[in-house]
């Protein structure tokens, strides 16, 4: 297909670089292995265990819900319910583990942690645009960046949020190439 790269025209992968590239000749996969429970969500990863535990000395602490007047187990079980929510999100961000597939109709991405996958297909026609962005959060003081790619209707698809912004550079430089964007890239 016209614009699809060979195996050996795709960009060389930085040393130190977390990602790996899968090549099956004109087709490529870009796969970011899972970060570590502390890698992937420290803070998350060490907040929420933390409410939880209030929740539960709370709860022990005022007697039990029998004892507790209705208004406070309503509080606690909220304050529990959010620590328990913020364990299992770090548990499924720390352990997510990507898998961006670039073939000669489009790109698919797909995403599995050990409490839930997803799958995503992007037709080659409707790829606009492939990036680095930023996240609206910050990580000791600097931006968390992502990789972006956008459709022509606008819509962007955000993956291997919070890797080093030089892998996710290389992983736009792959993706554009199989895509035939690579000569639009800034």
């Amino acid at each position: 297909m016209p614009g699809m790269a060979e195996t050996t025209d795709w960009p060389a992968r930085p040393g130190g670089c977390g990602l790996e590239l899968e090549t099956f000749g004109r087709e490529a996969a870009v796969v970011g292995p899972p970060q570590g429970l502390w890698r992937g969500s420290f803070y998350t990863a060490a907040v929420g265990p933390l409410i939880f535990a209030v929740a539960a000395w709370m709860h022990f602490r005022l007697g039990g819900y029998g004892a507790m007047h209705p208004g406070v187990a309503v509080w606690v079980s909220l304050i529990a319910a959010a620590g328990l929510a913020l364990t299992l999100l770090a548990v499924d961000l720390g352990t997510a583990a990507v898998r961006v597939e670039i073939d000669d109709r489009g790109v698919t991405i797909k995403r599995r942690s050990v409490l839930r996958g997803s799958s995503r297909r992007i037709e080659r026609e409707d790829a606009a645009a492939v990036r680095v962005g930023e996240t609206w959060f910050t990580a000791g003081n600097r931006p968390v960046h992502r990789l972006e790619l956008t459709t022509r209707s606008g819509k962007t698809y955000a993956m291997l949020t919070g890797r080093p912004e030089a892998d996710l550079q290389w992983a736009a430089a792959v993706a554009a190439k199989g895509l035939g964007l690579d000569k639009n890239r800034r």
